[in-house]
């Protein structure tokens, strides 16, 4: 089997193996032989951005940028690591950290789409997917070849692409692909819509942790699968807390300012609104809509503020009387970080909400978020 990756064009060998219990049972699976790495892969990448940057042939500046774009990509992976380690840390518990809230809005749809086609809720399939990729829909693992948002398996992924519509080359890097092919296979595993996915008692689910089993390359070994078992089950609880509106006792129909261009109202300018503003009296409870990790502070502008950052997103707070959190705290949906003020450049009480992308540092409409 072969695959290409940032890191290049490697080869996988695989062979039978069968494991013997000692009373008497047995399981057959695949097992990684060995990997041949065929080629470095810069030819590709450089090509690439030739053309995309309109450098000549030949020119040194195409080493270069081949240079800072793996180098820029290698860094980015090693950090986001060591913040998801952090919020484990903080949290206690890997994945505790995780809610509705910091599922990637350009993915819910998928998700959902996938819900109803499998029975499989869209919080499991988040729990599956941040255990698989990190929401990362370029993601490949090196060591099998697995690839995208779900890690389908290149040998199998043309047929499993097709059965679900599907072209397997163009749709190979598509996160919807990814996603409704990912959810078909695992369904096929067990009987997704005769489960109580209700209650908790999916979590124990003897049908649920074979098929979880199989997806992940153990076979029929569940006792071997427990760890990956277990983080996919523990993502997936905490991805099934939903997201919480800020403030307590308001709705949209609070909201007196939305996201987008606007005249400002302080600062007498056309620019970008960089959240919503939802209008409550003064000390007004303030609530986290996510889980995440506290940062406090204050600025002439955003006056008093809260940051709590996710695995996702940083969600950003402002204009708060008092500040109800402090820095590194753990929180959850629905904790208490603040109140309502004023404070900053405010024509009166409410609370500014933003949301940012961790991975491109671009805001997004918070409404997505709380939808």
């Amino acid at each position: 089997m072969e695959a290409y990756t940032i890191r290049g064009h490697n080869l996988y060998r695989y062979r039978w193996v069968t494991k013997t219990y000692g009373d008497g049972g047995s399981v057959t699976y695949e097992e990684l032989a060995g990997i041949e790495t065929l080629d470095n892969g810069r030819k590709y990448l450089e090509a690439y951005l030739a053309k995309a940057l309109g450098l000549p042939s030949g020119s040194t500046d195409i080493e270069l940028a081949g240079d800072m774009v793996f180098n820029a990509g290698i860094a980015f992976t090693q950090a986001r690591k060591e913040w998801l380690a952090w919020l484990d840390h903080a949290f206690g518990v890997t994945y505790a950290w995780a809610s509705g809230a910091g599922i990637p809005a350009e993915f819910r749809t998928f998700l959902e789409e996938a819900e109803k086609l499998t029975g499989i809720p869209a919080w499991f399939l988040a729990g599956l997917i941040q255990k698989e990729s990190d929401w990362n829909p370029l993601a490949v693992n090196d060591r099998t070849g697995c690839f995208g948002l779900t890690q389908q398996h290149p040998d199998y992924w043309p047929e499993r692409a097709r059965a679900a519509g599907f072209d397997p080359e163009r749709d190979k890097w598509n996160p919807r692909a990814q996603i409704i092919v990912g959810a078909l296979y695992l369904v096929s595993l067990f009987d997704a819509r005769g489960l109580e996915w209700e209650g908790d008692g999916w979590k124990n689910d003897s049908d649920l942790h074979a098929a979880l089993a199989r997806y992940g390359g153990y076979g029929a070994d569940v006792v071997g699968a427990k760890p990956y078992i277990d983080k996919v089950v523990t993502a997936a609880q905490a991805y099934r807390t939903p997201a919480v509106w800020p403030v307590p006792g308001t709705g949209r129909g609070d909201i007196t300012s939305y996201f987008g261009m606007r005249y400002h109202p302080t600062l007498h300018i056309w620019r970008m609104h960089n959240g919503i503003d939802i209008a409550a009296p003064e000390g007004t409870p303030v609530v986290s809509v996510s889980g995440g990790v506290v940062t406090t502070g204050y600025d002439s502008e955003s006056g008093n503020f809260v940051v709590v950052r996710d695995g996702t997103y940083e969600y950003v707070y402002c204009h708060l009387s008092r500040i109800l959190a402090v820095d590194g705290q753990a929180v959850r949906p629905g904790d208490q970080i603040g109140l309502v003020g004023a404070t900053g450049e405010a024509t009166g009480p409410h609370l500014h909400f933003g949301v940012k992308k961790l991975n491109t540092n671009s805001w997004i409409d918070p409404l997505l978020v709380l939808s």
